[in-house]
């Protein structure tokens, strides 16, 4: 065992902060509420070790994706620590 995290848990921890249900997280659609969610739990793949093909094969999407939902969360943690600071 590696000692990280399961993409599965990540996925779930993603969902629960946001009020959801895991499964939710994976539906195929652009609307906010879900993509953004999504793209978090995408970045916490990211930030425990999985790459990109890793993750886009467990989101059944493709890797180009998952790189835009990392960049698209450290956009988001870059403007909310300007804002706070």
């Amino acid at each position: 065992m590696s000692g990280r995290p399961r993409m599965a848990d990540l996925v779930s921890a993603a969902a629960k902060q946001n009020g959801m249900l895991a499964g939710e997280l994976y539906q195929r659609t652009r609307v906010h509420h879900i993509s953004h969610p999504r793209q978090l739990a995408m970045y916490f793949c990211c930030k425990a070790g999985y790459s990109l093909p890793q993750i886009a094969r467990h989101f059944e999407m493709d890797h180009t994706t998952v790189l835009h939902a990392r960049r698209a969360v450290e956009r988001r943690l870059a403007a909310q620590r300007e804002r706070t600071t």
